[in-house]
């Protein structure tokens, strides 16, 4: 049995063994449906489908698949039960058959069974297709142009224009869908309809941003809005896909090639992905991430095994209190602080201080005496943090107490000193750990407790003041790298920044949706109070959008207003400006009745609505609960 043999060379013996043997074989199956039970399946052996324990038993046999030793400029890529053999170089047609053979003899080994009429083979840059066929299990292998491989249609001119066809494809049917759940008085609410677009539309856009970065935005403008640049959440992707690759351990090559694209600049083939993703960086103002180092663990560190008991208690009530009451939270947190006091205890504050600059620092209070530390420029509050829990640790082992307790604000650092697999801030995280480790192999007591900020508790508060000292030291005395999610919010700002830019440029070139939803909301988001009816809801968010009505759309004749009875060829300017029945907004602005061709007329009606929105809401949706705004 293969999963057997794999699990008993790693060394799984014993009571496991023949647990695991039990779980995949001689197992019975029966269905039951609409109250009938249908006859017992035997299967002889397998994992079971949907089982927890199914993928990583499969994983461990399809490991031994991968490992194959194979020629140079030969490699196999596997996803599940998905495999792509990839050969390059001189000799690739060659050196894939006898790949092939190799994947095919040790399938056979396996038990896993290839189904070669799924297989296909692509030429990449070549359309002239080679002399005989590719052939596995005594069948040719299809040669193709394009074939879609994990969501993503390459062709053979790496071009992704099919990809650029399907996803409009997509994007359209699943607009409609959205369409199709929204109306003016049923329907799914704002957040649902957010959550379903960021999820089943826009992520199509993330999920393919790696494999369109090349493409130039007349390529793209299939797939553009015409108000969110699609190209520029494509390169805030790549930039923090491109990031994670440069700092996170795992990417040797793809590294040393970004780096060698970054050093070469324009001087070389710029249509490569490198270069390109070079470029994004620099878009997104990440130039700096091609010279840092990788985000290992610390030197000494290694995670024990799951299965080992954390001797370190981590304290973390939080309070039932709301933030505003103040009084509350500190009499929950002096009662933290008294639960946990020992006798002889050696007892830390820690805090970490950002300011509007970026200049920050960390600082610890021990024995009523201040320790500060001055962090490199552009730390984020939870890395200040860590390294004042950092330099508390540190500074413990050189005590005989045999108990610390640190007190620490910070929710966010706890959460990472107890995470198994760390994908940020590795390195100051894993010293963090490597200091308790020292102070448990001191025989010492560790407690990590969490307290509120800014409540009056008076360690806090003096490490608070500390914290703050220490950022306005002149010389940094630590450097601190900045961590994947500061380079994927700053990618995230960029991203933003092109947006409005872009935003007002088209209400600069005459774009009158972009003037009105400027100007009227000014890139703020509308909130509105839960209970609040459907219709007025949707009623405040087309207001802000300055809609067309459906008429004018499908160039229909004029109708008339339904409240005043006056044609009128801007029906939503008059609704605002001149209707007789909303006089009631021009009076609370002092505002007179406009005739809505007049050229001013635009323009004060996005100035009263932005008024109305941010200072008299009540007013506003009581006249569109009387007289709605035309359809």
């Amino acid at each position: 049995m293969t999963i057997l043999e794999t699990l008993a060379l790693k060394g799984v013996q014993g009571r496991l063994l023949r647990w695991i043997q039990g779980y995949i074989t001689g197992r019975h199956l029966r269905v039951t449906f609409q109250g009938k039970t249908s006859l017992q399946y035997s299967l002889e052996n397998g994992t079971p489908q949907g089982g927890i324990l199914s993928p990583i038993l499969f994983n461990l046999v399809v490991e031994r698949l991968v490992s194959i030793d194979f020629e140079r400029g030969v490699k196999l890529l596997c996803y599940a039960d998905d495999l792509q053999l990839i050969s390059q170089g001189n000799a690739k047609h060659r050196k894939a058959q006898v790949a092939l053979q190799k994947i095919e003899q040790m399938c056979t080994e396996l038990g896993l069974k290839i189904n070669p009429l799924k297989t296909k083979a692509m030429l990449i840059k070549e359309r002239r297709i080679p002399e005989g066929n590719l052939r596995i299990q005594d069948t040719d292998i299809e040669w193709v142009q394009k074939h879609q491989c994990l969501g993503i249609h390459f062709d053979y001119r790496l071009s992704f224009k099919p990809q650029v066809e399907y996803l409009k494809e997509r994007m359209a049917t699943r607009i409609n869908a959205m369409k199709g759940m929204t109306a003016l008085s049923s329907g799914a609410d704002y957040d649902v309809l957010r959550s379903y677009y960021v999820h089943a539309v826009r992520s199509l856009i993330d999920y393919s941003s790696i494999a369109l970065v090349g493409l130039n935005p007349t390529e793209l403008h299939a797939l553009q809005t015409g108000i969110a640049p699609v190209e520029a959440r494509i390169t805030k992707n790549v930039a923090a896909a491109t990031a994670k690759l440069l700092t996170t351990p795992g990417y040797p090559l793809t590294r040393s090639r970004l780096r060698t694209a970054a050093a070469q600049g324009e001087q070389f083939d710029t249509t490569r992905w490198t270069r390109k993703a070079n470029i994004a960086l620099s878009s997104s103002g990440l130039r700096y991430v091609g010279a840092l180092d990788e985000d290992t663990a610390c030197e000494g560190y290694t995670e024990p095994p799951p299965w080992t008991e954390n001797h370190t208690v981590y304290s973390c009530k939080l309070p039932e209190a709301p933030r505003d009451d103040t009084v509350r939270r500190r009499i929950h947190g002096e009662l933290q602080i008294a639960r946990l006091t020992i006798n002889d205890a050696a007892v830390f504050y820690t805090d970490g201080s950002v300011d509007e600059d970026g200049r920050s620092g960390a600082a610890f209070i021990y024995n009523g005496e201040q320790f500060l530390t001055r962090l490199s420029d552009g730390c984020s509050s939870m890395q200040a943090e860590m390294v004042a829990i950092q330099q508390a640790t540190a500074h413990a082992t050189t005590l005989p107490n045999t108990d610390i307790i640190i007190h620490t604000d910070s929710q966010s650092a706890m959460e990472a000193l107890q995470a198994r697999n760390l994908k940020d801030n590795i390195r100051l995280t894993t010293t963090v750990k490597r200091n308790i480790r020292e102070l448990q192999r001191q025989r010492k007591t560790v407690t990590i407790n969490w307290i509120p900020s800014h409540v009056g508790i008076h360690g806090n508060e003096s490490a608070d003041m500390a914290a703050k000292t220490a950022a306005l030291l002149a010389e940094v005395t630590t450097h601190v790298q900045p961590s994947l999610s500061a380079m994927k919010m700053a990618a995230r700002r960029r991203e933003t920044t092109i947006t409005t830019n872009r935003n007002r440029t088209y209400a600069a070139e005459g774009s009158r949706s972009c003037q009105w939803y400027r100007g009227v909301t000014d890139g703020k988001r509308l909130r509105i109070p839960r209970g609040t009816p459907r219709t007025l809801r949707v009623h405040l968010h087309r207001l802000r959008l300055g809609y067309v009505c459906n008429w004018r759309i499908r160039q229909q004749e004029v109708r008339p207003c339904a409240h005043c009875g006056v044609h009128q060829e801007e029906p939503l300017l008059h609704w605002v400006l001149q209707c007789d029945k909303t006089e009631q907004l021009r009076h609370q602005l002092s505002t007179h009745h406009m005739n809505p061709q007049d050229i001013e007329a635009r323009g004060t009606a996005v100035r009263m609505l932005k008024t109305l929105f941010s200072s008299h809401m009540d007013i506003l949706t009581n006249t569109i609960q009387q007289y709605p705004p035309p359809r």
